[in-house]
């Protein structure tokens, strides 16, 4: 078995095209998670792309389990999740962790294969509410053995799942910059040679690496990109938060650092976002008065049982103000076609 670090072993799995031959090669990841008792398992598709889960397996099987399924799925790299403290041998898990790889390496069925460490704290919080409410149930509800080990095995094949997701979003973003970033150096060139303008390289990225399981090579960023534009608009939206009635993109939350919005009745569309001058519309129409909201700069408006939560001219005022006064550079606008008669972008001049 042979380490590598976690982008390059990225990039020496990674194909930039695969034949139909090739099928039958190496050419999968396959992530562990230790947890308590079993350990969790997951693998990927061809292109990294898709991650699927595999049913836990005891710790002593581990090994015997691992010789069956890497030729089954044809695996090329193991992503071995770890807690911080574990390669530092803190915590007592971390002789499991190093006992699994030592075993390993003495297979010879194992000889070519490659792998690396991920932390499995670089997972998004998101995707810790799984656990927190099997902890929740484990601790409020009586249980026997057999449910409650069902149960912990449910989380470990949740957690392998999301660790893995999380390490491929990472190596393909941090692949993307460093692309891009070839792009941008042969643009400058020829700019400098010319008498052309030099091509901006910019990218827009959600509001937090937590929303979408990712976890952001600043480094990368920095190097390749020109500029950076942070969407920070559908925190959450009705369709993925349930019945709960918050603000959909506020500036500050004093409850909370993730906002959510929600309604049930005329005002909500399809996907749960209405545009400006469709919200215009709508108060126009039922003579809704619009309030605003200065602690978490916000207006909103409701309509018997409807509730929105929007930006008007006095949250984009206070939010470009934020924006100078923090020395940003710029803002986002998503997006220009949604104002109705240039309101919003002549509040935000």
């Amino acid at each position: 078995m042979k380490f590598f670090q976690p982008l390059t072993l990225f990039k020496e799995v990674s194909r930039t095209s695969r034949q139909a031959s090739d099928m039958k090669q190496p050419g999968r990841f396959l992530c562990t998670h230790f947890g308590r008792g079993y350990v969790g398992l997951s693998h990927s598709d061809w292109d990294g792309a898709i991650v699927d889960f595999l049913a836990p397996v005891r710790k002593k099987k581990l090994v015997d389990k691992l010789q069956e399924l890497i030729p089954r799925y044809n695996v090329e790299a193991l992503v071995v999740a770890y807690h911080p403290s574990i390669r530092n041998r803190v915590k007592p898990n971390g002789a499991q962790v190093k006992g699994f790889i030592d075993d390993m390496c003495k297979i010879e069925e194992f000889k070519g294969l490659k792998y690396t460490y991920w932390d499995e704290t670089l997972i998004s919080k998101n995707a810790n509410c799984h656990k927190r409410l099997i902890e929740s149930y484990l601790r409020d509800c009586p249980q026997n053995d057999t449910q409650i080990m069902l149960i912990k095995c449910i989380s470990d094949i949740y957690e392998a799942s999301r660790i893995l997701k999380t390490y491929l979003n990472f190596a393909r973003f941090a692949r993307f910059c460093e692309r891009n970033g070839e792009l941008l150096s042969l643009w400058t060139l020829e700019a400098r040679n010319s008498s052309k303008s030099e091509l901006i390289m910019t990218v827009v990225v959600d509001y937090s690496p937590d929303a979408y399981l990712l976890t952001y090579p600043i480094d990368l960023m920095q190097r390749y990109l020109n500029w950076i534009h942070v969407d920070t608009s559908d925190s959450s939206t009705p369709e993925d938060s349930g019945n709960f009635t918050a603000a959909p993109s506020a500036l500050y939350d004093p409850t909370n650092i993730v906002n959510t919005d929600s309604a049930n009745g005329p005002a909500i569309s399809d996907d749960g976002v209405t545009e400006y001058n469709q919200i215009k519309i709508y108060n126009e129409r039922f003579k809704a008065h619009v309030m605003y909201n200065s602690t978490n700069v916000v207006n909103y408006c409701s309509v018997e049982t409807a509730w929105i939560g929007f930006d008007d001219v006095e949250a984009i005022r206070a939010k470009v103000s934020y924006a100078k006064d923090k020395g940003l550079l710029g803002y986002y606008v998503w997006q220009v076609s949604y104002d109705a008669n240039w309101v919003l972008s002549q509040a935000a001049g």
